[in-house]
């Protein structure tokens, strides 16, 4: 195992994918590239900072910066030599399925906004609003690897959608 790079992937929920990675030295990894996901992304930088580019918009990101991508925006992310640590979440809007929200659209403040745009929220805002902890919560649910870790992480990556709605 290299001790310079490190990432936990949680892929066997069909609603969501979890992955927490930790890179001591960024520069030696794989070099960043255009891409786009299929659901929507929320990725907070823990540690160290960077660079998102999203639809042609560049964004500086810091420690505890939160970024958000719909489904489809193309983006690149690059981050300064220095030791980073980050979570993301794949969210996949059939994570309401099950829980018949009625006409509450948890997906629309993401959806409709335009692409490129308010892709980034500041540490200061997620850092009161006390989503650093949620993510964290998610992480250590998923760690634990059982039925009902599984079904209590669901709930809180709707509790998430909801806090940053």
């Amino acid at each position: 195992m290299n001790k310079d790079y490190t990432k936990e992937c949680y892929d066997d929920n069909p609603h969501y994918k979890l992955h927490y990675t930790v890179e001591k030295h960024p520069k030696n990894s794989t070099p960043p590239h255009l891409h786009y996901d299929t659901s929507l992304v929320i990725t907070c930088f823990l540690k160290g900072s960077g660079n998102v580019y999203v639809e042609g918009k560049m964004y500086p990101v810091n420690a505890g910066d939160l970024i958000i991508l719909n489904p489809n925006e193309i983006h690149l992310a690059t981050v300064d030599n220095v030791a980073h640590e980050r979570i993301s979440l794949y969210i996949f809007d059939t994570i309401l399925d099950s829980f018949q929200c009625g006409e509450h659209r948890f997906f629309d403040s993401f959806y409709k906004r335009a692409s490129g745009t308010n892709n980034v929220i500041h540490s200061s805002i997620i850092k009161s609003a006390g989503i650093i902890s949620q993510l964290n919560k998610i992480v250590a649910l998923n760690r634990k690897n059982t039925v009902e870790s599984s079904v209590l992480a669901t709930c809180a990556i709707i509790e998430l959608l909801a806090m940053l709605n």
